[in-house]
């Protein structure tokens, strides 16, 4: 029903978000910066904790794809930045 009427993208995004903070918690320098077409966007403002995640991609991929039940995320890509700047 979702893809008939066009949603299934909303509701994609509205279960990233719902997982975002279950995988992401232990960094609280990291926000939520958007998702489309299976790319989660991740701001973050410290350089350091940017590459710590880089460095975790597969296994956060992973962490959230198993939250969600399925491989909706498809690749993760950090900004510098959030969107409270």
């Amino acid at each position: 029903i979702l893809a008939r009427w066009g949603l299934e993208a909303v509701w994609d995004l509205h279960e990233v978000m719902e997982a975002f903070p279950k995988v992401f918690k232990p960094y609280p320098g990291a926000r939520f910066a958007g998702f489309s077409k299976g790319v989660l966007r991740v701001g973050v403002r410290s350089p350091a904790l940017r590459q710590e995640l880089a460095m975790r991609k597969p296994q956060l991929l992973e962490a959230i794809n198993g939250i969600l039940g399925r491989s909706l995320v498809k690749d993760i890509v950090f900004t510098r930045g959030t969107e409270d700047e």
